[in-house]
């Protein structure tokens, strides 16, 4: 009798959700911004501050967007807004080429970028994850985050020298190539809203425990949860680390070129600031 157990299918959507985020919309709209700081400001003949802000107004737009993703995710799927997030995004980042040269339509391009970044990134992805598991649901999110730790690292080095060879538009549309070529089928391919899609249970479980059925795991809505005390101390600690990362990563590339070092090693600075999502 054969005792071997088919590895759970979750894990393989898991590790699909990081390889679809580690060319999602945070390592090129985040962490590879600064190294695009320098070149906006020579192609739009603006300053620094005048270009930060479009970093402020892509935070901002996210921030706004992000409820109103998470709302869509419960009405018609993860998988669904996942799909249209990402041809949106790629679509954007491959029309960068259209965009006047004004800096009003690099504020245009990163808010749409937000929107579009939101309804492709980790939100849509993490509901996905806690439907596949259960137990072991922090250890999927861990896999699945890896992809946004990888392409932090590897991006802001890779964007620098497409950068440096093509420039930055044509860096914008080879990542949104990519997005299309390599994100898109695996979302495709892999992508499942919840176990029962497949006849499986969370967590790969069998027995009377799980009917898989979504009810069963349903949470808090919205309004009882923005009235516990818990909500509201998540909120305050991802505003405060989200505000303390990027105003760190925002400036980064610049401030090391203003002393002296060539742009591939300020990349490269920005990629060993993106490690820290690996180790954490």
């Amino acid at each position: 009798m054969n005792n071997h157990r088919k590895a759970f299918y979750g894990w393989w959507l898991a590790i699909a959700a990081g390889v679809a985020l580690c060319l999602g919309g945070p390592p090129i709209l985040v962490f590879s911004f600064p190294v695009f700081l320098k070149a906006f400001t020579k192609e739009f003949h603006a300053s620094r501050s005048a270009i930060s802000l479009a970093f402020s107004l892509h935070n901002v737009v996210a921030a706004v967007g992000a409820p109103l993703i998470g709302r869509l995710v419960d009405r018609i799927g993860s998988r669904r807004i996942i799909i249209l997030g990402t041809i949106l995004l790629a679509s954007l980042l491959i029309g960068n080429r259209f965009m006047t040269v004004n800096v009003l339509g690099i504020y245009i391009f990163n808010m749409l970028g937000a929107l579009t970044g939101v309804g492709s990134g980790p939100i849509p992805y993490s509901t996905i994850i806690s439907k596949w598991f259960d137990r072991r649901r922090g250890s999927a999110l861990a896999v699945m985050m890896l992809g946004i730790g990888i392409g932090a690292v590897i991006m802001p080095s890779l964007v620098q020298r497409l950068i440096t060879s093509f420039g930055w538009r044509a860096a914008y549309s080879i990542y949104g190539c990519a997005m299309l070529l390599i994100a898109l089928p695996v979302v495709v391919v892999f992508m499942r809203d919840a176990p029962s899609e497949m006849g499986l249970l969370p967590d790969g479980a069998s027995g009377p425990s799980f009917s898989g059925k979504e009810s069963d795991l349903a949470g808090l809505s919205w309004r009882e949860a923005r009235r516990t005390r818990t909500f509201w101390l998540m909120v305050s600690a991802f505003f405060l680390l989200g505000a303390s990362v990027h105003a760190c990563v925002l400036h980064l590339a610049a401030m090391l070129t203003d002393r002296g070092i060539t742009q591939q090693t300020a990349a490269l600075a920005s990629s060993v600031a993106g490690a820290g999502l690996l180790l954490g």
